[in-house]
C-alpha cells in the first residue's frame, strides 16, 4: 500500500466516525422523544431494532455503550475491504465493534395468574354447558322416538282391530247363518272359539260352528257344536251319556265329550241357560 491509499483510508475513517456520532445523536434524541410521548420501552426497542435494555441505557438508566457499539458497526461496516486491509488499527476497531452481543428479543408481556384462571374457568363452563345441551338434545330425540313408537303401536293395534271388524262384518254379510251361530257360541263362558271360525271359514263347509273347553283337571276337551235347523227338524233329538243336546228356537247345541258328561265339571244345564235353549233329557 502506498501513502496515497493510506491518506484515503484515513479520510474515510474520519468521515465514518463523524457520521457515527451524528447517527448516535439522532437515535438518542428519537428514543428520548418517543419515551417522553409515552411510547413503551418495548415498542421503542422493536422499532429501533435493539433490545429493551439498550433503550433503558439510552434514556439514562444505564450507559448506552451497547447502542453506540451497534451504531458503530452499522456505520463502519460501510468502509471498503481495501481500506480495512490497508489500516490494521481500523480493522481491529471495526471487528471489535461488530463483536458486540446481538440484541435480545423483547420478552412477551406476562399474563396474570388471575386472568389465566378466569379463562380456564370460562372454558370449562362453556364445555359443561355444551355437554348439558347435547345430553338434553339426545334425551329429547329418544323421548320423541319412544312416543312415536307408542303411537305406531297403537295405530297398528287399531288397524288390526279394524281389520278384524271388517272381516267379521264380511262374514256376517256373506255367511249370515254362521255369523249368528258364532254369536250364540260366544255366550258360553270358557268356550274357546277357533280363530278361523271368527275369520269366516266354514267348518267342513257346513253351516255350523264349534268351540272347545276343558272338562276337568286332566284337560280333556269337550266340543260344543251349534247348527241351525228348522223347528220340525229339531224334534226327536235327545241327550246321551256322552252327549248333551240343547234345543233352541231354530238351532241345536250339541255338547260332546270323550267320557260321560256326568264325570266332567261341565254343567250342560248352565250352558243351555247361557245360549237360551232347553236341555233335552236322555232317551
Amino acid at each position: 500500500m502506498n501513502v496515497e491509499d493510506l491518506d484515503i483510508a484515513g479520510r474515510r475513517y474520519a468521515a465514518a466516525r463523524a457520521r457515527l456520532a451524528q447517527m448516535r445523536a439522532e437515535v438518542d434524541a428519537a428514543v428520548k422523544s418517543a419515551a417522553a410521548d409515552g411510547t413503551s420501552e418495548t415498542e421503542i426497542a422493536r422499532r429501533v431494532g435493539v433490545d429493551r435494555m439498550t433503550v433503558r441505557k439510552t434514556l439514562g438508566k444505564r450507559t448506552s455503550l451497547v447502542l453506540a457499539a451497534l451504531l458503530a458497526a452499522v456505520v463502519l461496516g460501510g468502509c471498503s475491504t481495501k481500506a480495512a486491509e490497508s489500516t490494521p488499527a481500523v480493522a481491529t476497531e471495526t471487528v471489535t465493534a461488530s463483536a458486540a452481543p446481538a440484541p435480545t428479543p423483547a420478552a412477551p408481556t406476562p399474563v396474570s395468574q388471575a386472568q389465566t384462571e378466569a379463562s380456564a374457568a370460562q372454558a370449562k363452563a362453556q364445555a359443561q354447558a355444551k355437554a348439558v345441551a347435547e345430553a338434553q338434545a339426545r334425551d329429547k330425540i329418544n323421548a320423541d322416538r319412544e312416543q312415536q313408537n307408542k303411537a305406531d303401536a297403537a295405530q297398528a293395534k287399531a288397524n288390526e282391530a279394524q281389520a278384524q271388524a271388517r272381516a267379521e262384518a264380511n262374514l256376517a254379510q256373506k255367511y249370515p247363518t254362521l255369523a249368528r251361530l258364532v254369536s250364540i257360541l260366544s255366550k258360553i263362558k270358557g268356550c274357546e272359539i277357533p280363530k278361523d271360525t271368527k275369520a269366516g271359514r266354514l267348518v267342513e263347509n257346513t253351516d255350523y260352528a264349534t268351540c272347545t273347553m276343558n272338562s276337568d283337571s286332566k284337560s280333556r276337551l269337550v266340543e260344543i257344536r251349534i247348527v241351525e235347523m228348522s223347528p220340525d227338524s229339531l224334534k226327536g233329538w235327545h241327550s246321551e251319556a256322552r252327549r248333551g243336546v240343547i234345543i233352541g228356537p231354530d238351532f241345536m247345541v250339541i255338547v260332546a265329550g270323550a267320557t260321560n258328561l256326568s264325570d266332567s265339571k261341565i254343567d250342560v244345564k248352565e250352558i243351555a241357560d247361557q245360549v237360551g235353549g232347553t236341555l233335552q233329557p236322555s232317551a
